[in-house]
């Protein structure tokens, strides 16, 4: 919670006054809270120096999706300010949620299809961001498969292994692994605008069914990323999917090469979600990086 002093930095910076605050959960990298203003509601995160650092990237990439897609609903920007290293806060507009209903689902699908229709003529993007409270590093390349290994795979592999989370033959590994990684990339895609941390967490649902895309770490790569996301950490349901394929038509159908050869890729892709969350959370997430590079390296 605000202590009295943020409150009042906080009420001088934008010019309401705070009746009320409650905490809100699910955050594990800045604080949260609703608050209730003289000027409405208001869902605030807060947070010292690294926290505050994320949240121009995070401006940033809500700012993108609004920009690429009408069906899906993006939280509006409220106001960002930063105090001192130690207190930064993030306002953006209070959605009261829901639960999705089939419509919803459906609703998502079709609205994360119109956002991988928004292209670039190459991968990456034009800033740094951050995926999870991890520097993800971006800039562009002509070629996928290695703006994938460089910028995605090999930081949080390297990271690992100073973190020494990592055992000897896992380290050993990973020269095959690229070697593997090259060959499930070969084929020929558009870079697609990705919401780049598409878990169930990111994604709420408002009281009219409308999907609402929170906490972007956006980038133009395969749309395949995504969508492996989608069924890690919870996994997104069949109706979500159907109307994801359905939307994209002819554009899905000749993507990924067969049921197989789509499994490895997105087994490649949340590897690298997977590596992330043992470098923020520690070794529990082992086995799960284990068992990933296993399947690449002997499917």
């Amino acid at each position: 919670m605000l202590s009295p002093q943020q409150r009042t930095l906080v009420e001088e910076a934008f010019g309401f006054s705070i009746r009320n605050q409650t905490a809100v959960g699910g955050g594990c990298i800045s604080n949260s809270v609703r608050l209730e203003t003289s000027s409405g509601y208001l869902f605030c995160k807060y947070g010292p120096e690294p926290s505050w650092l994320t949240f121009e990237a995070e401006i940033d990439g809500l700012q993108a999706l609004r920009q690429a897609c009408d069906v899906l609903r993006i939280p509006d920007i409220a106001g960002r300010h930063v105090f001192h290293d130690d207190f930064g806060v993030l306002l953006l507009e209070w959605i009261d949620t829901a639960a999705p209903s089939r419509e919803s689902w459906k609703r998502l699908g079709a609205g994360l299809a119109e956002l991988h229709r928004s292209t670039a003529e190459n991968f990456g993007y034009d800033r740094d961001n951050f995926i999870g409270a991890s520097s993800q590093v971006n800039g562009w390349s002509t070629e996928w498969s290695g703006f994938f290994l460089d910028r995605r795979l090999r930081p949080q592999f390297e990271q690992a292994r100073t973190n020494g989370y990592l055992e000897s033959d896992l380290v050993a590994a990973l020269e095959d692994l690229e070697h593997a990684s090259r060959r499930i990339l070969t084929r020929t895609i558009k870079p697609a605008l990705l919401h780049g941390d598409l878990w169930s967490g990111n994604v709420l649902f408002d009281t009219s069914g409308r999907p609402v895309l929170i906490d972007p770490a956006v980038y133009y790569g395969d749309q395949e990323a995504d969508i492996a996301m989608t069924n890690l950490f919870g996994g997104f349901p069949g109706t979500f999917h159907d109307a994801w394929k359905a939307e994209l038509g002819v554009e899905y159908s000749t993507a990924t090469g067969g049921e197989h050869a789509r499994n490895q890729l997105h087994t490649l892709y949340n590897l690298y979600h997977q590596l992330n969350h043992l470098n923020l959370f520690g070794r529990s997430y082992l086995a799960s990086v284990r068992a990933a590079v296993s399947e690449l390296l002997h499917p």
